[in-house]
């Protein structure tokens, strides 16, 4: 895995969570629009948001992405 593997893979998993919170609000987070077009933006949104990243990817780029941190870190030490 590299860097911008890493990066992109915690991004999309990232916004697929905030998108399913959303969602979990329901109607009322947007509530100036009717409840049909709310339903039809959901759709719309899931149909941009990848949903084909599994935990274990997210898992193991997150971790690469905290290897990388440490390693920074410790070098700033030194």
């Amino acid at each position: 895995m590299n860097l911008d593997e890493a990066v992109t893979i915690v991004a999309r998993w990232s916004i697929w969570n905030m998108f399913e919170a959303w969602v979990e609000q329901g109607w009322e987070a947007l509530p100036e629009i009717t409840e049909p077009d709310y339903e039809r933006v959901v759709e719309a949104i899931q149909g941009l948001l990848p949903s084909d990243i599994t935990f274990d990817e997210f898992d193991a780029a997150y971790k690469f992405l905290e290897a990388r941190a440490t390693d920074e870190e410790e070098a700033s030490d030194e």
